[in-house]
């Protein structure tokens, strides 16, 4: 029962080291992707995601999501209603990275300009996004990811989610170790204890063999003795007769 018990918590250790494990690389990993989310770097197979900082689309996606955009594969053949990430060129937030909706498509000089807006309070944006400006495609969103994003970089964020279980890790394969070296050394006085036991019965068994041997030897002198002493005794009788 002991053993059985013994087992059970290996095991349950096991399987509670393994989630931690997978928890804490999947805390690093969103931390990396949060960091690459909010700078517009991160890509994969053409997609990127992106936190919404406003609620300028809200009834689509709110802050604290996360969407998803897809890389177009040209950049000036978006349509009316499409849903777009871009870099924004009007005065008040030059520079930063907006998903609005195309309200209208116009050709000025050869270039493509994408009139856009918010769908939360119907304003158009005060100056047209260049084609090239395009970042992506609105495909879907991830709901509050955003929040947790922003929570994983906070210092209690950090604390609680990474540093925590991470610390919890160390101290779990601390714990194993200590009881490795424990049993290790359990093992080996165990042993020494039965090597020890096992030399004291070869000793007892030498030491019963060497009494049994020298027992042998006093019966076979004494034989020994009998039959030079039978001799004499048989020959006397014959000496008086003559």
């Amino acid at each position: 029962m002991k053993e059985k018990t013994k087992k059970g918590v290996n095991i349950a250790l096991g399987i509670l080291t393994a989630l931690i494990v997978a928890f804490t690389v999947c805390m690093l990993v969103f931390t990396v992707v949060s960091v690459a989310t909010t700078r517009g770097n991160a890509s994969l197979f053409g997609y990127k995601a992106y936190i919404v900082q406003s609620d300028s689309m809200s009834g689509v996606f709110d802050a604290g999501d996360v969407i998803v955009a897809k890389t177009p594969g040209d950049v000036t053949a978006l349509n009316e209603g499409d849903i777009i990430t871009f870099i924004s060129e009007d005065p008040d937030s030059f520079g930063a990275i907006v998903t609005h909706k195309i309200r209208s498509v116009e050709k000025r000089g050869g270039e493509t300009l994408y009139h856009t807006y918010g769908v939360a309070n119907g304003f158009d944006d005060l100056t047209p996004v260049p084609a090239g400006n395009v970042l992506g495609v609105y495909e879907f969103r991830i709901a509050e990811l955003g929040n947790f994003f922003a929570f994983i970089r906070t210092p209690t964020g950090y604390v609680v989610l990474i540093l925590l279980p991470f610390v919890l890790l160390i101290a779990l394969n601390i714990g194993r170790l200590v009881k490795s070296i424990k049993q290790y050394r359990s093992e080996k006085r165990a042993e020494r204890e039965a090597a020890a036991a096992e030399q004291k019965r070869e000793n007892e068994r030498i030491a019963e063999q060497a009494r049994a041997d020298r027992e042998e030897v006093e019966r076979l002198r004494e034989e020994l003795r009998r039959l030079k002493e039978r001799p004499d005794r048989e020959g006397g009788p014959n000496d008086s007769e003559q």
